[in-house]
C-alpha cells in the first residue's frame, strides 16, 4: 500500500509527466525560434541538450524521423515520459508499488547505459561539427 507521501510524489511526478508532454505537443520551437542554447553562442558547438526541444515536439507528433534527425535521445525521452504517465497512473490506481523489488544496481546500471550513450552521441554529434 502506498504511503501519504509515496502518493504525494506520483502525483506530482505524473503532474510534471502530464505537463512536459502537453508543453512538447503545444509548443513549436522551430516556429516560436525563443529558445537559443548559450553554449552554442560562447562555443559555437552544440551542447549535450542541442536539438532536445525539436526532437520532443516532433515526437509528440508522431513523427519519429524528424525526431531521432534533431536529437537522438529525444525519442527515447518522450517514450519514458508516456511509460512514465502510465506507470504512475497504474500505481496510484492499484495504490501499492508496482516495481518494489528492482535492485539498486540494476538502476544504477540503466543510469549508466543512458548517460553513456547520450555522452557518445554527443562525442559523436562534436565530431561531425569539427
Amino acid at each position: 500500500m502506498l504511503s501519504h507521501a509515496d502518493k504525494k510524489n506520483r502525483y506530482f511526478l505524473l503532474i510534471i509527466c502530464v505537463l512536459l508532454l502537453v508543453v512538447s505537443y503545444l509548443w513549436n520551437p522551430t516556429e516560436l525560434n525563443i529558445v537559443t542554447c548559450h553554449f552554442l553562442k560562447i562555443t559555437g558547438h552544440s551542447c549535450p541538450t542541442c536539438g532536445m526541444s525539436r526532437s520532443l515536439h516532433a515526437a509528440s507528433h508522431f513523427n519519429f524521423r524528424d525526431s531521432f534527425s534533431f536529437h537522438l535521445m529525444g525519442p527515447f525521452l518522450f517514450l519514458t515520459l508516456i511509460f512514465l504517465l502510465v506507470f504512475f497512473s497504474v500505481e496510484l490506481l492499484m495504490n501499492k508499488k508496482v516495481l518494489a523489488n528492482i535492485k539498486p544496481a540494476f538502476r544504477k546500471n540503466i543510469f549508466i547505459g543512458i548517460a553513456g550513450t547520450w555522452f557518445f552521441y554527443y562525442l559523436v554529434r562534436l565530431y561531425r561539427e569539427f
